[in-house]
């Protein structure tokens, strides 16, 4: 690949095609890096780089395995890229070069390191001013083997992570391996390495070496690949609900019966995103990965049927007095948070959270404050970098901002 400038091959997914594909793609050895709407993306290499890397990290934490895959052209899919795994083996190689077995050997010597033990058994002392002393000694021969298999599985394994990700680090790639890929013989000959050795370091690096050998074949298609999704909402969601999220939410979740003649039949429950909890009161969150931060267009907003299904898992939670795991009756709010970038043209601010307005429904009369559905913007960027499980300074920013709209 020639040798380009990060922000050269970013781009942001376009707003109005029927591509909706986030994440890396390869074709005929171009690699385009797409971001999902609202991402600000920086302008030098250590920012962009650094730009791409939460964005994989994002995908490869966050998308459901139905819909983030590596894929080579004919779409076969791969089940569970191994991103972490290439990142490492490629940074390693970096910093340390091809693995090689050192081999310990003994020599007869003037000057080394000396084995005693080996000195005293095999050479002939001489006596000297009433004392002994060795004329030669037995010292360590510390020699690298080039050719052992596990080098030469180390070098293949770093050829294909640099075909596929080392652009991230350099334009440099590594010289084309001596041995033909071969899935079986390698893993027999990482596992072997890896039942001798006690080395943390070292078993680190097998264990890489063996994530990356499974994900890998012979008939990879090195010149084409891809790592992403189509379905970036599904990340949007998972993110939210990591972030500002309860476990055990289902108990939250409204159902339905059918009550028929002799029998009954209970309906699937309603599903809301994220049931995020602070201080007796429960906010409803509804992750809508949504254009109306990037355009600020009224037609990009969430429709009535969000709307309406948003007051219905309030109302469930406060009219069934259902409490939070401390005892209290909850109080309900609700909101929509949808992408933006708060540095972008529509919406420009330094706050990583924007209030736009709320949502009601023409069928109620506002007697509870979950009968609005509240609008909050969501910098794209601070959430993917801060997504740390149930952050708590991020649920207060939040829950604040909500409140404080009622004011």
């Amino acid at each position: 690949m020639d040798k380009f400038n990060l922000i050269d091959i970013c781009k942001n997914v376009d707003l109005y095609s029927e591509d909706t594909f986030i994440g890396v793609k390869c074709e005929n050895n171009t690699i385009n890096v797409i971001f999902p709407i609202g991402f600000n993306i920086g302008e030098n290499n250590n920012e962009v780089r650094s730009n791409i890397l939460c964005l994989l990290q994002t995908l490869g934490k966050f998308s459901q395995s139905s819909n983030s895959v590596l894929k080579t052209p004919d779409e076969k899919k791969k089940k569970g890229f191994p991103l972490f795994s290439y990142l490492y083996i490629i940074k390693d190689y970096l910093l340390n070069g091809y693995y090689v077995e050192k081999e310990i050997k003994y020599k007869q010597a003037k000057r080394g390191k000396i084995n005693w033990n080996k000195t005293i058994r095999t050479q002939k002392p001489y006596p000297v001013n009433n004392s002994f002393v060795y004329l030669d000694f037995v010292v360590k021969d510390l020699s690298i083997n080039q050719n052992e298999l596990i080098t030469l599985v180390h070098q293949a394994c770093v050829y294909k992570c640099f075909k596929k990700l080392g652009w991230l680090y350099t334009s440099y790639i590594p010289q084309r391996p001596k041995l033909k890929f071969d899935q079986k013989l390698f893993e027999i000959v990482v596992k072997q390495s890896l039942n001798q050795t006690f080395d943390d370091k070292k078993r680190m690096l097998f264990n890489h070496m063996l994530n990356v050998i499974a994900d890998a074949s012979e008939e990879d298609d090195m010149e084409s690949f891809s790592f992403g999704t189509n379905r970036f909402e599904y990340v949007w969601e998972n993110m939210i609900d990591y972030v500002f999220g309860i476990d055990n939410k289902e108990y939250y979740f409204p159902s339905s019966n059918w009550h028929l003649s002799g029998n009954s039949k209970k309906n699937s429950v309603l599903e809301p995103d994220t049931i995020m909890m602070k201080d007796g009161i429960a906010f409803v969150l509804d992750a809508k990965y949504y254009k109306y931060g990037v355009t600020a267009i009224p037609a990009h907003l969430p429709s009535t049927s969000s709307i309406a299904k948003q007051i219905i898992y309030a109302q469930y939670i406060e009219k069934n007095n259902m409490k939070d795991k401390d005892g209290n009756i909850l109080k309900t709010y609700n909101a929509f948070l949808m992408p933006y970038s708060k540095n972008g043209k529509y919406f420009p601010t330094t706050k990583n959270y924007k209030y736009i307005g709320y949502a009601d429904a023409e069928w109620e009369k506002f007697n509870n404050n979950y009968e609005h559905v509240e609008g909050i913007l969501v910098d794209i960027n601070h959430l993917m970098y801060s997504c740390v499980r149930n952050n708590r300074e991020e649920i207060n920013q939040l829950s604040d901002l909500i409140l404080k709209s009622f004011e």
